[in-house]
């Protein structure tokens, strides 16, 4: 009976991943949505839900999908045991292993007999002893996609920073840091240049110009 618990809760919970995928619904949601339907409803969910990167709205769809499949399971599965011609022990493990809530589990059970309340509490409680897994191996799985992804963006950081290389046409002291490969260096003609800007009636090489005004020197006073 164990493996066949085990079946049912690893099966429907990759089964509602793939079905959310085909769907695109956010991985988030389905995660809990998976978790609620194959484990224990609202409780699976809550237990989930803390482990992951999620919003309100995902945990508060999660929780309205399972109370209504829920209640829905109410009526259908005592009709299903009527239609298939199940016997009430069946219909007490069916009941068990399909429906969300233990509380739900237990209305089936007292509708389809006495006989099928033990059987049907026993599978979910079975399933209710699975969450404790399931929430440690979420956590394990988010926990080593988060250092993956922090990982990528650490060697792309990495990959795209500059690097500062002494030049390779000057060396020793006066070297200067390079960029990229550029030469990071103050040309010996960009001093008179400057001057030039800097100094009026000075043309290029620091030669003072025809007609430019002479500039006004202060003069210690003589004696």
């Amino acid at each position: 009976m164990l493996i066949v618990i085990v079946a049912v809760v690893g099966g429907g919970i990759l089964g509602t991943l793939a079905i959310g995928r085909l769907l695109r619904v956010p991985m988030a949601q389905r995660l809990l949505i998976a978790t609620g339907f194959s484990i224990c409803g609202a409780a699976a969910i809550a237990a989930v839900e803390g482990t992951i990167d999620r919003e309100d709205e995902d945990v508060a769809a999660s929780i309205a999908l399972v109370v209504l499949f829920g209640t829905l399971m109410i009526p259908l599965i005592p009709l299903l045991v009527g239609l298939l011609s199940m016997d009430i022990h069946t219909g007490g493990l069916l009941a068990g292993a399909a429906t969300h809530e233990v509380a739900q589990v237990v209305a089936i059970g007292s509708l389809l007999g006495p006989d099928a309340v033990g059987a049907a509490v026993v599978v979910k409680l079975a399933r209710v002893a699975l969450l404790a897994p399931v929430v440690v191996a979420v956590g394990w799985a988010v926990a080593r996609g988060r250092a993956r992804v922090a990982d990528q963006g650490g060697s792309a950081t990495r990959a795209t920073a500059p690097r500062l290389t002494p030049s390779p046409e000057r060396s020793g002291p006066s070297a200067r840091p390079t960029v990229k490969g550029e030469v990071c260096r103050v040309s010996a003609h960009g001093i008179p240049r400057l001057w030039s800007r800097l100094s009026p009636g000075r043309g290029r090489g620091g030669a003072r110009t025809p007609g430019s005004p002479v500039p006004q020197r202060n003069r210690w006073p003589d004696g």
